[in-house]
């Protein structure tokens, strides 16, 4: 098959382990096609947060900072709950708990981890990113039907350069560096794309993923939104919070 892409349900399923998973889980996928130690913050591109205020409505750990260089290989499950109430469409909490049941007691899970049998009513919202540590750079890996609809391009090899222009690309490749360094859990709420003729509005989820369970390497993540024609106006923000892993 020449496009790889994650577009229905594949019930009943597993894939093996083997560095060719990439390859087969798309094609898997696209023949059946025919039919706290917690951190959380909440940020606006154009509005500093407020701690004082955030600090009366929320708990105290929600601000505890925890290095990328000093998380263990033991999850973060109550920062992991935490996460999960924030999120709100069905279909990202169930893509969510796949990612944090398939961890088992590591940090992160890996690529070869996530089984697509078991979440395949989201199939068509999920992506994933490869990380290139050596080089600081994001390649796309899969994405489903609804998510390359977003780029109008193959998504499967592009560098994410490729794939957001300009501003846009500096500001997703921040975000998505700290999700895979910190590592840390991402959530935001308001226009999640944006290009000349349309734009989106919805949520998104970016987990981290790690062959070794704790350095970073690759990003699994789904976005839900309502495709909108027309040019974005300026006061629809992308509202983000942040959790350690």
């Amino acid at each position: 098959l020449s496009r790889h892409v994650l577009t229905s349900p594949v019930v009943g399923r597993s894939i093996r382990r083997s560095a060719a998973k990439t390859d087969r889980v798309g094609a898997v996928i696209a023949s059946n096609s025919r039919s706290s130690p917690a951190r959380v913050e909440h940020t606006r591109p154009d509005v500093e947060p407020r701690r004082d205020v955030l600090a009366a409505i929320t708990p105290a750990p929600y601000f505890a900072h925890t290095p990328f260089d000093s998380v263990g290989a033991e999850p973060d499950i109550m920062s992991f709950q935490q996460f999960e109430q924030t999120v709100v469409s069905p279909a990202l909490k169930h893509v969510a708990r796949h990612w944090n049941a398939v961890r088992g007691s590591r940090a992160m899970p890996a690529w070869d981890d996530i089984v697509p049998s078991q979440i395949a009513a989201e199939l068509t919202i999920v992506w994933s990113y490869r990380y290139d540590r050596a080089a600081e750079a994001f390649t796309g890996r899969l994405a489903g039907d609804q998510i390359e609809k977003i780029f109008g391009k193959k998504f499967r090899g592009s560098p994410m350069s490729k794939l957001y222009r300009g501003d846009d690309f500096t500001q997703m490749f921040a975000r998505f560096k700290r999700v895979v360094r910190e590592p840390a859990l991402y959530r935001s709420e308001g226009m999640v794309f944006r290009f000349a003729d349309r734009y989106g509005h919805g949520e998104r989820i970016a987990l981290p993923l790690a062959d070794d369970g704790v350095s970073g390497d690759g990003i699994f993540g789904a976005t839900k939104y309502n495709s909108i024609g027309g040019t974005p106006g300026h006061g629809l923000p992308e509202c983000e919070s942040w959790f350690a892993v």
